[in-house]
């Protein structure tokens, strides 16, 4: 602004002063959690032992029968760093594995009851918890097996259907596994690790931050202006212990940002996914050098790798923290949102008994006009986070989320989809130099998020 006033000409209307907003500072760190000096080199180099076994026969059970059958057989070690910059997370009071998937029951069951269920959580390196692997050794056994068929048939109805070795059936069945990429784990140790760095927060300091405040200032609520008010000085990292705890979100006592604002975690019980593969064809040959081929091939993924966030809040199942109505926070998110969308002031919406139990008369006012965009466009995740678990904070209550993450995301093994599909394909076997090929699929897919979406 102050730019432009100058090249139009116009009168200044304050100080061309720089105001300092939120500053973030990235700093890597030590195996024991001290601050390395910014020309300090990091290195993360992941290693896995893989081992596969592969048999495979064929029994010619009759001159028109064949059964082709096998196994492949794999054993594999956690991924490990080279260099001890591995990380899991444990419960800090108790000093268990977060185990994600019993986090989440647990979060549900007690939402179900009107409550919210939250554990502090800590850092460890494997070594600290008696060298346990990321996740535990994998071994798996995929069978597969295939039936050919070329019947003969010389007269009758099967005779013209099939006729004399014109026609093919086939089916099979193989179990397939993953292989675990090391850009998965690596990614995830990497983004996810506090211990090999960590995010520096300063939240728009005031006037008085550094504690020389400048003429005109008013401490506590005045913008810091850098020169003014001292120089631009980067957050100041501390070192930490191992276990590390991040430090809690305190909208009422600080800190005022969470101590891990995204961050990752690998499921301890995490194994490679597998895929159930089928397929049955029939294959006839057609006069004039054609082959028909028509059949069904389903595919069904189980264990598939997804992101889980542990830290999402339970809104669906979230009865009043007060006990005093069965209102789940999801019903009266939905009976706010749809009066807002509906052009009613946040002022005037009506009262919800979640919002009115838990904060008092006027609480659903109170958070409609604080979260009136989170409503209209359905974010219950930053409705809650941004809106909700400060007021409680405020109200002495415990918080929906836990309060050290803005979002703690477990790679899971429980990812699926199903695939069906039939097909027909014409052939025009080499002719003349000349060959034609139709095919045609007609598939159906499915995967947890396809159904939510049909729903």
């Amino acid at each position: 602004m102050p730019a432009v006033q100058r090249f139009f000409g116009l009168p200044a209307l304050y100080p061309p002063e720089l105001l300092r907003d939120d500053t973030q500072a990235y700093n890597a760190r030590s195996l024991t959690g001290q601050v390395l000096p910014t020309t300090a080199r990091l290195q993360y180099d992941q290693t896995v032992e893989h081992f596969e076994f592969i048999g495979s026969d064929a029994w010619q059970i009759k001159p028109s029968l064949v059964l082709n059958y096998g196994f492949n057989m794999t054993y594999e070690t956690p991924y490990h760093d080279q260099f001890g910059n591995d990380y899991l997370i444990i419960n800090a009071n108790t000093g268990k594995l977060i185990d994600p998937t019993q986090l989440i029951q647990q979060k549900e069951q007690a939402a179900l009851n009107g409550q919210v269920y939250n554990v502090p959580m800590a850092y460890v390196h494997p070594a600290q918890l008696g060298g346990h692997g990321l996740y535990n050794p994998v071994f798996n056994i995929g069978p597969r097996a295939g039936l050919a068929w070329n019947p003969s048939f010389k007269g009758g109805v099967l005779g013209k259907v099939f006729g004399d070795r014109k026609t093919v059936l086939r089916g099979g069945y193989a179990l397939v596994h993953d292989q675990i990429l090391s850009i998965t784990t690596e990614l995830y140790g990497i983004l996810g690790n506090r211990i090999y760095a960590t995010t520096s927060t300063t939240q728009a300091p005031t006037c008085d931050f550094n504690g020389t405040p400048g003429p005109g200032c008013v401490a506590g609520s005045s913008p810091y202006r850098i020169g003014v008010d001292g120089p631009l000085t980067l957050p100041s990292p501390t070192p930490f212990s191992i276990p590390y705890e991040p430090p809690a979100r305190n909208v009422v006592t600080g800190p005022s940002a969470f101590g891990a604002a995204t961050t990752y975690g690998l499921d301890p019980n995490f194994r490679p996914g597998s895929i159930h593969s089928f397929n049955a064809t029939l294959q006839r040959q057609l006069p004039g050098n054609f082959l028909l081929e028509f059949g069904w091939i389903g595919r069904y993924g189980r264990d598939l790798l997804t992101g889980e966030n542990v830290n999402a809040p339970p809104i669906v199942a979230l009865k009043d923290l007060t006990g005093a109505s069965n209102q789940t926070l999801a019903q009266a998110f939905d009976g706010v949102a749809n009066r807002l969308r509906a052009g009613v002031s946040p002022s005037a919406v009506t009262p919800q008994p979640w919002f009115e139990n838990v904060f008092g008369k006027g609480g659903t006012a109170s958070v409609a006009t604080a979260g009136s965009s989170y409503l209209t466009s359905v974010d219950a995740n930053s409705f809650v986070q941004l809106v909700i678990d400060p007021k409680l904070q405020q109200a002495g209550r415990p918080t929906i989320e836990n309060q050290q993450f803005g979002t703690l995301t477990y790679m899971v093994s429980k990812g699926w989809m199903n695939y069906n599909a039939g097909f027909a394909s014409l052939r025009k076997r080499t002719s003349y130099g000349l060959t034609a090929i139709f095919n045609y699929t007609w598939p159906i897919a499915s995967t947890p998020d396809s159904l939510r979406r049909t729903a």
